[in-house]
């Protein structure tokens, strides 16, 4: 049964390798803000219970925002998470004997994500 595994999201080489293990044994991953302050972790960890398992298929859980209150987990899968890579690599007409993608936004945020997916369905 697939498990939610939290990670520190730093920006590093390591998060990435981490994030793709998990991915390979079929498990989600939770990427956890390292710059939020100790009890705004507790808060979103909390949203997230990882304690509980996931379903075939999930990649991500991603903490929103909590603009309109308490913290929610949102989950996407690995299919929609490959669909999406694919479509705007195809759409950008990223070579990957050229191109590379530079992930500038945190990793915590499905936008900083999202670039490092399409690092890895793409090889680039």
């Amino acid at each position: 049964m697939p498990s939610l595994v939290v990670l520190d999201a730093a920006g590093t080489p390591e998060f990435v390798e981490s994030l793709r293990a998990a991915w390979d044994r079929g498990d989600a991953v939770f990427p956890l803000d390292p710059r939020l302050p100790r009890p705004a972790r507790a808060e979103v960890l909390a949203a997230a219970r990882p304690e509980e398992p996931v379903a075939d298929g999930d990649a991500l859980v991603i903490a929103t925002s909590g603009t309109s209150g308490t913290s929610k987990a949102v989950v996407l899968t690995h299919d929609a998470l490959g669909a999406a890579a694919r479509a705007v690599s195809r759409s950008m007409e990223i070579d990957p004997k050229t191109d590379r993608w530079l992930a500038c936004l945190p990793l915590a945020h499905v936008g900083g994500l999202a670039v490092v997916a399409r690092a890895l369905v793409t090889g680039t």
